[in-house]
Parts: C-alpha cells; sequence; structure tokens
C-alpha cells in the first residue's frame, strides 16, 4: 500500500540520532519507517509521541558544534569541479590505432597536482582522468585515445612539431573539466555554516530553503 511521509524526525538513542519517517496510508494506519526502507506500525497515539521527541533541533546544535552531520541533513557537494589543462608526451607506437596512445610524460597545469610526472608516478586522480593503464609489457597507454578517437573529438589538440626530430614523438593537448574531492575541513566549515544558519532561522520563524 502506498503511503506518505508526514514528518520526518530525529530521536535520540544509546548516544546516537537516528532519522525517522512518520508515514500515514489511505486507511488510515501510520508506520515509523527508516532510510532501510523498514517500517513498524504505529497508531495516533504514537504519532503524537514521536512528535514530541523529535530533536532535530538538538541535533542540528550538535551539528553546529562539531560539524558531524552523520544524518546527512544538510546537502554539501562533496566535489569540485576543476579546468585543468594537460599536455601529453605520447611516442608512435603499433597500438595506437587499436587501445590508445602510448605516454612518455604528462605535464599537469590548474590543479593541486601540477607538475611534470613519469607516468607511473602520476597521482591516482589525474590517471583515472585520463584513463592511464599500464599493458602487459609495463608502457603506459592513453586507454581508448586511438587515433580515431583522437581525429573525432573537439577535446585534444595535437602538436606534431616534436615529429621532426625523428623519434615519433608527439603532444596531445586537452583542457576539460574534472571533478575533484573538496578539502574535508572546507566541507566541514560549510556544513557547520548551514547548521548555524538554520538554528538562527529557526528562532526568527524561518526555514532554510
Amino acid at each position: 500500500m502506498n503511503g506518505d511521509i508526514i514528518n520526518t524526525i530525529i530521536l535520540f538513542d544509546n548516544g546516537r540520532y537516528y532519522k525517522r519517517d512518520i508515514w500515514i496510508y489511505a486507511d488510515g494506519t501510520y508506520t515509523l519507517g527508516d532510510d532501510c526502507g523498514d517500517h513498524e506500525e504505529i497508531d495516533e497515539n504514537d504519532v503524537l509521541y514521536y512528535t514530541h521527541e523529535d530533536k532535530s533541533d538538538e541535533y542540528v546544535q550538535y551539528v553546529a558544534e562539531t560539524g558531524d552531520d552523520y544524518l546527512n541533513i544538510f546537502i554539501v557537494n562533496e566535489t569540485r569541479t576543476i579546468k585543468p589543462s594537460f599536455y601529453v608526451w605520447c611516442k608512435s607506437w603499433v597500438g595506437q590505432k587499436t587501445i590508445g596512445q602510448r605516454v612518455e610524460s604528462i605535464i599537469v597545469k590548474g590543479t593541486i597536482f601540477d607538475g611534470k610526472y613519469e607516468p607511473s608516478e602520476c597521482p591516482k586522480e589525474i590517471a583515472e582522468y585520463l584513463e592511464l593503464k599500464e599493458t602487459t609489457k609495463g608502457n603506459f597507454v592513453l586507454n581508448g585515445i586511438t587515433d580515431d578517437f583522437i581525429n573525432e573529438s573537439d577535446d585534444i589538440t595535437v602538436n606534431a612539431n616534436p615529429c621532426l626530430d625523428g623519434s615519433g614523438r608527439f603532444i596531445l593537448e586537452h583542457v576539460g573539466d574534472m571533478d575533484i574531492d573538496r578539502d574535508p575541513a572546507e566541507i566541514k566549515k560549510e556544513i557547520i555554516s548551514l547548521a548555524k544558519k538554520d538554528l538562527e532561522n529557526k528562532k526568527k520563524g524561518l526555514t532554510v530553503a
């Protein structure tokens, strides 16, 4: 039977806060549900009791003091988008038409990972973004970045000038959006700010949008 949530409350037990939803159904019955989908049948007296026991303000105060929002009441972005530049030194090889470009070194600009890297030493976040893979022979390739992919891409520029030295080397240039994890301290600070704002608004009789 389909129901509707009429109230979301926070309870406190054994040193922990718990979020629960009060549901009402077409036949006039109620349940108390958790985030796992488990429901406990309750009656109107229980609805009044649990509503009276609601510790939402107390929990928000706890979050404002600690920044620990383990019930995820306040929604914050845990990642941020940056627009880095990549300069990937590649060398021609037989697999570039079917597997991807062979990488010799990578220069990164516009991130906290700025620098020049050998492919084996590339930061995990950069390696995952570029889909850097190690072959069975110990070489590193941009997996899936084949010649055809580059020819059809609007985001990758080929600088072939290094090929003039006869080495078969060339540079792939790419600028694109990249999501990286935010600093936990920055996230905590934002959560505390949101919790304090919520408390202030409640004092004024307002609610946070």
